[in-house]
């Protein structure tokens, strides 16, 4: 139903009172729903839920995408409340804030439009669960009306490029002149990750990968070559989450 102010409702219909009538974010979702909230007259926490299932030490993006849906020639003699929501993590105790952040002010606009907003934040040791928390920062009344859809958490980690000992990022070479002898060592860029461990992987289609025993350095020596062979090193920041798909990076080819 209508949400009046200080509710909510979960629809695919956002044509309430004067605000814009349009779609849900996500992509090819016929009967998608958005979470539609008129926000409360009193500031304060409108949203919270467990997250579980997270890999423990590991660095994470928290993403959602928000919009006004309050239209600049509506009500409010063009002077609508703007939107303005701050995104906490805590931890699962709700006692250790991880990170937080704020829209700031999103005003009306001419025609509806969504807005990605996004935090990073790293889990603790034996950690696999967090709070997430929204409050509106501005007063409900004339304005302040908004929707938010496709809430994500997913892993995040350095970009990881592979160059051999003649900087090159790939050989090529006739048969007749092999075997090949060369080193590889990964290059990560340090955006987000403190700390590598490795494991380096190779394989003869590009397609199907098995980890080589022992190799956990930033630098690979491979036997010498005879034959097309593809490399590449999965890399995380906690010796745990090495082996998780879920929980590390795979490097360029």
């Amino acid at each position: 139903g209508t949400p009046d102010d200080g509710r909510y409702t979960i629809s695919s219909f956002t044509a309430y009172f004067d605000w814009f009538d349009t779609n849900d974010h996500t992509p090819n979702d016929s009967n998608g729903k958005a979470f539609i909230v008129n926000a409360s007259f009193t500031p304060g926490e409108f949203f919270r839920r467990t997250v579980s299932g997270l890999c423990e030490n590991t660095s994470y993006e928290f993403s959602s995408w928000l919009m006004n849906l309050h239209p600049s020639y509506g009500g409010c003699d063009g002077n609508g409340i703007p939107v303005n929501v701050k995104f906490e993590i805590w931890d699962s105790t709700d006692t250790n804030l991880l990170a937080s952040g704020d829209t700031g002010d999103i005003f009306d606009r001419n025609a509806p439009i969504w807005d990605q907003y996004a935090l990073v934040f790293q889990t603790l040791p034996g950690q696999t669960a967090v709070i997430l928390k929204m409050l509106n920062n501005g007063e409900g009344g004339c304005g302040n009306d908004l929707a938010i859809d496709d809430i994500v958490f997913r892993t995040c980690g350095d970009f990881i490029g592979i160059t051999d000992d003649q900087d090159r990022t790939n050989i090529l070479i006739c048969e007749e002149d092999g075997p090949v002898s060369t080193s590889l060592t990964a290059n990560p860029d340090n955006s987000i990750y403190n700390t590598h461990v490795y494991q380096w992987q190779e394989s003869t289609d590009g397609n199907i990968w098995a980890d080589i025993p022992g190799e956990n350095n930033q630098s690979y020596f491979p036997p010498p070559i005879n034959n097309s062979t593809f490399y590449r090193v999965v890399v995380a920041e906690d010796i745990i989450n090495l082996n998780n798909p879920l929980c590390n990076s795979l490097s360029e080819v």
